[in-house]
């Protein structure tokens, strides 16, 4: 009689976990509900003037999220500017040649030069007959001679000097100055790029989720300044048994049930690792192979009403 007890207790118990295991057959995947985090920081170091955002609120594409003292890069961009509109000065005054009055100047120069050889022209006209006749010196002649000469140089001189006036710089002269535009516009370029980082924009939709630093603070290159819960981030993290693995893929469509949520949540297969994630030692054998479990990521639809961390159950 009191062995009745004893024996009606291990009953109980055996009656207990027949009800808590699983019928046969069946599976339960489980996992837990994960986000891809985007940390927000700053290429370049610098103080936060502006702390567009606050936590919670929700961000778009484009919408600025902290700006950056940039006094530093104001500068650099006044100067490259500067810069490149006197390569760009130098670039056209060696295109064009020389400035309308210096042109001005040498023609006058050419017309004096001409009326100066027209001059000399007509004096040995005149004196050489009278050279040949004995009533000028042969000395007379030379002299003559050589003003008259020395008076075709000179136009000749004068002509050169005005058609180098009128012509663009040398090829070599014309493409160094070319390079040095480039250049400046390249310099210019950057340093826009380098104002253009002092202001950081969201590029995804979501939700501030922490902001670490604010306004007066000084952010590190790199180091984030806030977080970003995306819109299209969330995700069921899972795991199959060696057996079922060959029934999912990635594009298939699984169900995520979690303690809370009002019915199950459509999330599609988007990753499956190749590696197990337990593996029994040595040998693989029928038994071991059953323990092989695979890590498989489901994306969640925008707006699935499911937080990081939760625990679920997935089915298909």
């Amino acid at each position: 009689m009191r062995t009745l007890p004893a024996l009606t207790g291990i009953l109980f118990a055996a009656l207990t976990l027949a009800g808590c295991s699983p019928a046969p057959g069946e599976r339960v995947n489980t996992g837990y509900i994960e986000v891809d985090w985007l940390y927000v920081a700053s290429p370049g170091a610098g103080w936060i003037v502006d702390a567009a955002v606050h936590e919670g609120a929700h961000v778009e594409p484009g919408q600025v999220l902290f700006r950056l003292d940039d006094t530093a890069e104001q500068a650099r961009l006044r100067a490259a500017q500067a810069t490149l509109a006197e390569a760009l000065a130098r670039q056209e005054n060696l295109a064009t040649g020389a400035r309308q009055p210096e042109i001005g100047v040498l023609q006058a120069r050419l017309a004096e030069s001409e009326a100066a050889r027209d001059r000399a022209q007509a004096e040995l006209a005149r004196v050489q007959p009278l050279v040949e006749r004995g009533i000028e010196t042969a000395a007379r002649g030379d002299a003559v001679t050589a003003s008259y000469r020395q008076a075709v140089a000179a136009v000749q001189a004068a002509g050169e000097n005005l058609a180098v006036a009128l012509q663009a710089a040398r090829p070599a002269e014309r493409a160094a100055a070319a390079a040095a535009v480039t250049a400046a516009a390249a310099h210019r370029d950057d340093a826009q790029w380098q104002l253009q980082q002092r202001e950081i924009r969201a590029v995804a939709a979501g939700k501030v989720e922490e902001v670490f630093l604010t306004a007066g603070e000084y952010a590190l290159a790199g180091t984030p300044v806030l977080s970003i819960f995306p819109d299209n981030a969330l995700k069921a993290r899972f795991f199959v048994p060696q057996a079922l693995l060959s029934q999912l893929a990635p594009g298939k469509t699984v169900l995520v049930m979690a303690d809370g949520a009002e019915g199950e949540v459509p999330a599609t297969v988007s990753y499956i690792s190749g590696d197990a994630e337990y593996t029994p030692p040595v040998i693989y054998s029928e038994g071991a192979r059953e323990k092989l479990v695979f890590l498989v990521e489901a994306s969640l639809p925008p707006g699935a009403a499911l937080r990081p961390g939760l625990p679920v159950e997935v089915s298909w």
